[in-house]
């Protein structure tokens, strides 16, 4: 019976195109059924050839023609075998490696192949083919790895009647695998060792950081002649700059070891504009340029992502708008680009009338440590980092960035990031807001561990100040001794420190049966700010965090709302004759409350810093009016711009608008109406400066 040519053209196609695919993805070889079959009806037809062991003239001139297609294979074999275990067909070149041919094979069962290799691995594994079963295997001989794959081929009655083997070699491909393996796991090392740098380095520059602008801070309050008191000033700026520096170093490693995740939580996006503007308003005053922001009303109150995130960008943006200004105004905005029902496509730009940016460097903008010729001339300073975090911030929000710029008219940054929208039931208690008052915290227990003597000083300075009763330590376990001895209402607890770090304490502090402070609130004192560092700081136990440097009105804030400490206990312990000085104070034109609170009693320090800011005022009274007369426009506006910061310090809120309106009526050349706004400035000034003598404490 003869074999029907559309049949025999039909298997060689398929295989053809089976051997194709095993070579580009070994993992199809299940597509064998489909050939494996067609073969079987092809051994169905000429169901003479294990009777009289003679292969009828179509079946043989079929095996030539799979021959011709099989013989040149590159690293792989192909093997048909009948239940006799002899092979009929033995194409490909992979058995050249091992001094054979086909004919070597062909005819012959497995047992007579000299090679005991072959044999030994061959050989259990066409048996187990011919009892039915599918093998899927590997296997290793002289240095070589062998994928193989085999599949029996059943007659009518369901036996086995013949077995088709693939064998690939992938020795290759298994180097490759073990050299990726290698590469990932020294990746891994790689990035665990920059991981401990960054923490080490962190906590190593901003340790001493945060006992130099403590001190700093601590130093100011005291009683400092005008050069102690300008190189206190000076220290102060430069610690704030080198921490920035520091910040965003270390930001930008954390972006690129993929250790900066985004946050998924509910937040009042207006607040975020708003805590923006406070910070930087001040700054803006200080180098008389116009701070304005608006929020659209289309602008859903709540929105879910990542707030802190959010105003790191701006932030930066808003830095470099005020850096690079010198006259004229930085405004930001806040508008809907796109709403799409339950998300919408924020968009936020920030404007300057600055000193613009080349059209060459727009391209570089975003580039790590880069600026803009024309900034680095003028010498602003800065790293050049912020605008390359700003992009790679906005990036991983699925965001993006874009400037326009113009020199010496501005520049004009649009930022689109996409948020969901939420309500206001999501919004999470916020924290309160404290004014410093050392009977709030009064007799609170407090414990600190932190294994550095420069904030072990610092935090004995504070806390003595505040009234309250406190244990310091230099390390977790000396913490841990001191939780199981001793009540604490709190405990401040260092991250990196000998013996016992900050969360290894924690967690014993939190679990050990033996302590007293299972229920304590225990809040981390730590220079990282990541995702992952805070997820794990709280799973080790603690309840909050503070981020180092510390600032006295921030870790005063924090304390109280961690503690609960309710609002109204900012007034709770005054007595009657202090609510009435309060009350008789908020009635003056002018507050010395920032300056009491500076100076703690102090009366020399008091009546010196209250009598500097009289002269001054009244020089700067006398140089208004005598440049007035010389219509020396320049020295006008700078000296009016001099008065407006030390002014606003005493809360004199009226002044300082008409001076602002003297600074911007000089830079606008419009200088007909500055006389009079002059003339009243100074009326009203004289008056709160009369008021202001009588301060001075004389007994």
């Amino acid at each position: 019976m003869n074999v029907d040519k559309a049949q025999k053209s039909s298997v060689q196609e398929q295989l053809q195109k089976l051997i194709l695919k095993y070579k580009s993805n070994p993992e199809l070889c299940h597509d064998l059924n489909c050939v494996l079959e067609s073969a079987q009806e092809e051994a169905k037809s000429n169901n003479n050839i294990s009777e009289k062991n003679a292969p009828n003239q179509e079946l043989r001139r079929l095996k030539h023609q799979y021959s011709a297609l099989l013989d040149n294979l590159p690293e792989m074999d192909v093997y048909l075998f009948d239940k006799e275990n002899r092979f009929l067909i033995a194409g490909g070149q992979e058995k050249q490696k091992f001094g054979y041919t086909k004919s070597d094979f062909l005819g012959k069962k497995v047992n007579d192949i000299t090679e005991e290799t072959i044999v030994e691995k061959f050989s259990p594994i066409i048996s187990k083919t011919l009892a039915g079963e599918r093998i899927e295997t590997e296997i290793k001989t002289k240095g070589r790895v062998y994928k193989i794959i085999t599949q029996p081929i059943y007659d009518d009655s369901g036996k086995t009647e013949y077995g088709i083997m693939i064998g690939h070699n992938i020795t290759k491909l298994k180097k490759a695998q073990d050299k990726l393996r290698k590469a990932k796991i020294e990746a891994e090392r790689i990035a665990q060792v920059k991981s401990n740098f960054l923490a080490n380095m962190s906590h190593e520059i901003r340790t001493p950081l945060n006992a130099i602008m403590g001190f700093s801070e601590q130093l100011a309050k005291t009683d400092l002649t005008e050069e102690q008191r300008k190189f206190n000033h000076l220290v102060n700026e430069s610690s704030e700059h080198l921490f920035s520096l520091v910040n965003e170093i270390l930001i930008l490693l954390k972006i690129g070891m993929g250790k900066v995740f985004i946050d998924n939580t509910p937040f009042n996006v207006r607040k975020v504009f708003n805590d923006v503007f406070q910070f930087f308003k001040i700054k803006a005053e200080r180098k008389g340029i116009e701070l304005l922001y608006q929020v659209d009303d289309e602008v859903a109150q709540v929105l879910i992502g990542d707030p802190f995130r959010l105003k790191q960008i701006m932030i930066n943006l808003i830095s470099n708008a005020i850096k690079f200004t010198n006259f004229g105004s930085v405004r930001f905005s806040c508008s809907v680009k796109k709403d799409h029902g339950d998300f919408i496509k924020l968009k936020i730009d920030v404007k300057d009338t600055g000193i613009g940016i080349n059209t060459n460097d727009l391209s570089s903008i975003f580039d790590e440590f880069s600026q803009a010729e024309n900034m680095v001339k003028e010498k602003h300073g800065g790293t050049g980092l912020g605008l390359t975090i700003s992009k790679k911030l906005i990036e991983l929000q699925k965001g993006s960035i874009k400037v326009k710029s113009q020199i010496n008219k501005g520049s004009h940054f649009t930022v689109i990031i996409p948020y969901k929208k939420g309500s206001e039931q999501d919004i999470l208690k916020e924290d309160q807001s404290f004014t410093i008052n050392n009977e709030l915290l009064a007799g609170k227990r407090i414990l600190l561990a932190d294994d550095d003597s420069y904030n072990r000083e610092l935090a004995h300075t504070i806390l003595k100040n505040w009234g309250t009763k406190f244990d310091i330590v230099k390390n977790g376990e000396e913490a841990y001794n001191k939780a199981i001895q001793h009540q604490y209402d709190l405990i401040l607890m260092d991250i990196h420190m000998p013996i016992l770090n900050g969360m290894q304490a924690t967690k014993r502090i939190k679990t050990q049966n033996e302590s007293l402070n299972k229920h304590t609130k225990i809040v981390a004192l730590t220079a990282n700010i990541t995702k992952s560092d805070i997820v794990e700081y709280m799973k080790s136990g603690m309840d909050d965090y503070i981020i180092k440097p510390i600032k006295e009105d921030e870790f005063y804030n924090k304390l109280c709302n961690v503690l609960d400490i309710p609002m109204n206990g900012n007034f709770i312990e005054l007595n009657k004759e202090v609510l009435a000085l309060e009350e008789e104070e908020i009635k003056k034109a002018y507050d010395l409350s920032d300056l009491k609170s500076a100076t703690r009693g102090n009366k020399i320090a008091f009546n010196k810093m209250l009598q500097t800011f009289l002269d001054n005022s009244v020089n700067g009274i006398e140089e208004l009016q005598a440049e007035l007369d010389k219509e020396n426009w320049d020295t006008i506006r700078e000296t009016a711009h001099r008065l407006v910061s030390s002014i606003r310090y005493f809360k004199i809120e009226v002044v300082p608008d008409k001076l602002r309106k003297i600074e911007e009526s000089v830079i606008h050349k419009d200088y007909e109406e500055i006389p009079e706004m002059i003339h009243e400035a100074v009326s009203i000034l004289d008056d709160i400066l009369f008021q202001m003598k009588n301060e001075i404490i004389t007994e």
